[in-house]
């Protein structure tokens, strides 16, 4: 049985799109896609190779304004170690990048994450931050009516072990009173670390 302690080191290769459209001076953008994560989890005993896969949501928005782009996104997946002990994976991002024109293949972002990682009947809590690359950028994709893109990134999560933390202590980093993040995300975010969990849909558009 694993004892969680330590660093957490994971990395993501993500793929997705967003339905993006205007809003007066910034663009906003329901995101959705899968992840696939591979990573090492040292504990008290060594190090846990993990590995899993999944789906992501979230909200996205580009400002013209500060010139900004900033993203909030759910991750849950499930896998094994290499010992074949069943893992559960919630993580919830929040980053950014500073650019004239947003989402280009080879831009950087940066961040923080709260991630529960769950190996059998152990649950850790862990915060810290998160960098990643657009490896292909946003092709258009579109659907009628609405400005679909599609792309891909790849992203590494590192942090600390919070072990006086519950899963539902997020990081003060992570602002949860932004105006772009609607109801419906909010609702999702208010149960998602309660494990086990299914990831629901989550819609970006606008709160009447």
């Amino acid at each position: 049985m694993m004892t969680t302690a330590g660093d957490l080191s994971i990395h993501l290769e993500v793929g997705g799109g967003l339905d993006a459209w205007l809003a007066g001076l910034s663009f906003s953008a329901a995101i959705d896609g899968s992840v696939d994560l591979v990573g090492d989890v040292p504990c008290d005993d060594g190090v846990v190779w993990i590995s899993a896969t999944g789906s992501l949501v979230g909200i996205g928005c580009h400002s013209f304004l500060e010139l900004m782009t900033t993203g909030w996104i759910l991750i849950t997946a499930s896998g094994r170690t290499a010992e074949e002990e069943e893992v559960v994976f919630r993580s919830l991002l929040y980053a950014s990048h500073h650019s004239l024109v947003p989402l280009q293949a080879g831009d950087s972002f940066e961040g923080v994450h709260h991630t529960v990682l769950q190996i059998g009947d152990a649950i850790a809590v862990y915060e810290g931050e998160v960098t990643g690359t657009v490896v292909g950028g946003l092709a258009p994709a579109g659907t009628e009516g609405t400005i679909r893109l599609a792309g891909s990134g790849n992203f590494i999560l590192s942090g600390q072990r919070m072990p006086e933390a519950n899963p539902n202590d997020f990081p003060l980093l992570i602002p949860l009173d932004d105006p772009n993040l609607t109801e419906a995300f909010l609702q999702t975010l208010d149960a998602f670390f309660d494990l086990p969990n299914p990831l629901e849909p989550v819609s970006a558009s606008r709160d009447p």
